[in-house]
């Protein structure tokens, strides 16, 4: 009897972790796609493949409204992704990120997005 106690109090614990995770997925995505939190950026110049067609972001007053903008490019553009890795690059006196991320067919590709005009604010 003991031991099914235990099994049981993993079980609803491991199905409680799952639940609170699944909980947090949904809110993030419907926050992601929907137009009501969209912020109010534009996305200007290239399809963001290189540093010359890198990606403009306007409207983004500051580092943590830039990074959102730059989350909400990638996913209107590739859908379901994942951060590999990013770096900051400087470039003829411009800032650019560097995201090089797998999009949800699993395809790899880097984004680049000229962030000076919200960078260190």
């Amino acid at each position: 009897m003991a031991s099914y106690w235990l099994f049981a109090q993993r079980a609803s614990a491991t199905y409680t972790a799952s639940l609170k995770t699944l909980g947090f997925l949904s809110f993030f995505f419907i926050i992601s796609g929907s137009p009501l939190f969209a912020g109010p950026w534009q996305f200007a110049g290239g399809d963001g493949s290189s540093v010359e067609s890198a990606v403009v972001i306007r409207g983004a007053k500051h580092e943590k409204d830039g990074i959102a903008a730059e989350h909400r490019y990638l996913s209107q553009h590739f859908g379901s992704w994942f951060l590999k890795r990013q770096a900051l690059v400087n470039q003829k006196s411009r800032v650019y990120d560097r995201m090089e991320i797998t999009d949800e067919n699993g395809k790899q590709r880097a984004v680049f997005f000229d962030i000076t005009d919200f960078f260190g604010k």
